[in-house]
């Protein structure tokens, strides 16, 4: 709950534009790690299957916090969403200077 709320104070501050970006090198897969960490209880009571293929190497310039609202927003509505005993899939693909991140589940 303490996360829903400070993501939505977080949200109002980015949409009024006050906010100011911390961008620095972050670690993307530690950042999934966390996040992940943090659902792990609903991962397992919903019995869910993570397919989890983010490149190790891959340099990300970002806000870390608001990168973490983002992850933790998108990671939660896939889980809840998800069909029990279902899977998630989380992969990356780099191409040129971009980065595109998916995250994949059996919907219900």
């Amino acid at each position: 709950m303490d996360h829903i709320i400070k993501d939505l104070l977080k949200l109002s501050e980015l949409e009024s534009e006050r906010a100011i970006m911390q961008m620095a090198e972050i670690d993307l897969a530690a950042l999934f790690d966390d996040v992940l960490f943090s659902y792990s209880e609903l991962i397992k009571q919903k019995d869910l299957k993570l397919d989890y293929d983010l490149d190790d190497s891959l340099p990300l310039i970002a806000d870390e916090k608001n990168m973490e609202i983002v992850i933790r927003n998108v990671i939660g509505n896939a889980i809840v969403h998800t069909n029990q005993g279902a899977r998630i899939k989380i992969s990356s693909e780099i191409t040129g200077s971009q980065c595109r991140l998916e995250v994949f589940n059996e919907a219900e």
